[in-house]
C-alpha cells in the first residue's frame, strides 16, 4: 500500500501549558517579568510556528500569536523548540514549543 500524501486540512491546535521559569519569576514594580525570565508555551502538537522563523521570534510577532493580560516585559525574543524534522529534509517541520525570553533591556 502506498504512503498517506496531501493536505489533510487545518487541525485544531491547544496551549495546553505555559509555564515560567529563571531565577527571579515575580513582576517588578514596573509590572514587568524580571530580567532573564524563560516563559515557555507549549501546543497540544506541532504546529507550523505560525508561518515564523524557528529562532529570532520578536516581541513584536509573540503579540501578535498572544494576547497576554500582564505585559510580559519591555523586550523579549522567542524560540521554536521541540521541532520534528521533514523526512530527508533539513527544514524544521512542526513545532510544538515557543520558548519566549524575556531581556527588559
Amino acid at each position: 500500500t502506498p504512503p498517506m500524501s496531501g493536505d489533510f486540512g487545518p487541525a485544531t491546535v491547544v496551549l495546553s501549558s505555559m509555564t515560567a521559569g529563571g531565577s527571579h519569576v515575580w513582576l517588578t514594580n514596573s509590572g514587568h517579568y524580571q530580567k532573564y525570565v524563560t516563559l515557555t508555551v507549549r501546543f497540544d502538537r506541532p504546529t507550523n510556528r505560525a508561518n515564523l522563523p524557528q529562532a529570532g521570534v520578536t516581541k513584536k510577532e509573540i503579540d501578535e500569536l498572544f494576547d497576554f493580560d500582564k505585559v510580559l516585559g519591555s523586550d523579549y525574543t522567542g524560540e521554536w523548540q521541540n521541532c520534528t524534522i521533514h523526512p530527508g529534509k533539513d527544514a524544521p517541520g512542526g513545532c510544538s514549543n515557543l520558548v519566549i525570553n524575556v531581556t527588559n533591556t
